[in-house]
């Protein structure tokens, strides 16, 4: 692993191999260090001992935060790897109970204002928190949106089955979920509040210039009933 700085020195991303059905969906780990020195990870990852070493040269890691119940796939490795690290994750996480998971809201004694999170709500099965760093105006997303671009003919198949329109785009999987459109239209409208212009999906490429508008688009793709205004 190395980690990649994006622009700002109190943020970088670490990327790692995912697959699901042959086709690569990566996953990308966002790395914030906060003014005490303090290190949050968001999304876990496979660490190795390397990995944790050089996450360890930026400050020490408070706080671990998965951010959807989706996102189990690295949780009990990614926690070990800080094990005196606090863990966060979305009530009713499928390993909450095994890990020690605290809530999200729970988190804010480490971040305060640092860090803003938001639920995004109408989706319970997902149960995603989306992530916002108002110093490097950044929005950190898990499966609201994906932004993969695969050139293969395996991944582009997979995702034309899973109903992404455009990239980024949203997946049809999320939107079955979707029990409560207009809790989730308004979790959409705080987040466009938000005054930030950098984009971190946790599958696929980070979005660093004009990333509202295109989130913006990526969403009415998704989601064409929504009333959205930046």
């Amino acid at each position: 692993m190395t980690l990649i700085p994006l622009k700002d020195v109190s943020l970088s991303i670490a990327r790692y191999p995912l697959k699901l059905l042959g086709a690569s969906f990566g996953r990308i780990v966002t790395i914030f260090r906060l003014q005490s020195g303090a290190v949050v990870i968001h999304s876990t990852g496979p660490f190795s001992d390397e990995d944790k070493e050089e996450i360890r040269k930026l400050g020490t890691v408070a706080a671990v935060v998965d951010v959807t119940n989706f996102h189990d796939t690295f949780a009990e490795i990614g926690r070990s790897a800080f094990p005196d690290a606090r863990y966060f994750a979305p009530k009713r996480f499928p390993l909450a109970a095994k890990l020690n998971a605290e809530s999200i809201e729970e988190g804010e004694a480490i971040w305060g204002k640092e860090l803003l999170w938001l639920p995004l709500d109408g989706v319970p099965t997902l149960n995603e928190w989306v992530c916002y760093h108002p110093e490097s105006k950044t929005l950190v997303v898990a499966d609201l949106l994906f932004n993969c671009k695969p050139d293969d003919l395996v991944g582009k198949a997979f995702f034309a089955l899973a109903g992404i329109r455009g990239w980024p785009g949203n997946g049809r999987l999320f939107r079955i979920c979707v029990r409560d459109r207009k809790a989730l239209e308004t979790s959409i409208q705080k987040i466009l509040a938000w005054d930030f212009d950098r984009l971190i999906v946790a599958h696929g490429d980070p979005i660093e210039d004009d990333a509202k508008a295109i989130f913006i688009r990526a969403i009415q793709r998704g989601f064409p009933w929504m009333n959205l205004e930046e």
